[in-house]
């Protein structure tokens, strides 16, 4: 835990992003259906993913399914840099990943 909190505030710094500008937060929980950030708020501009409990197939302009798409595992930090991709952004469960522990992808959104 101490090691995703570590990683989280180097991207935050990196980015120039401050908490403070945060203006929506939530989680994903992964399934075996692409799920996305439900009503992203228009003012997006970033957005600091991270995964927890297992791995998933992520997609931007298409869909990922339980086989394809963008692998990220447990702990695995991503940046999107604007509102398009936060808008498509999907998650799913990879193959492996189905029958395991529950995944969550949390999101924060900044302005």
């Amino acid at each position: 835990m101490k090691r995703i909190i570590a990683v989280i505030a180097i991207v935050l710094m990196m980015f120039g992003m401050a908490y403070a500008g945060a203006i929506q937060q939530g989680t994903i929980t992964a399934s075996t259906t692409a799920t996305g950030i439900t009503s992203p708020n228009e003012n997006a501009k970033r957005a600091l993913l991270t995964v927890e409990g297992g791995s998933v197939y992520i997609g931007l302009y298409s869909s990922p399914s339980i086989t394809s798409g963008h692998l990220l595992y447990a702990g695995d930090v991503m940046v999107l840099d604007n509102y398009h991709d936060i808008s498509t952004f999907k998650a799913i469960l990879t193959s492996a990943g189905s029958a395991s522990t529950t995944t969550y992808v949390r999101y924060t959104l900044f302005d």
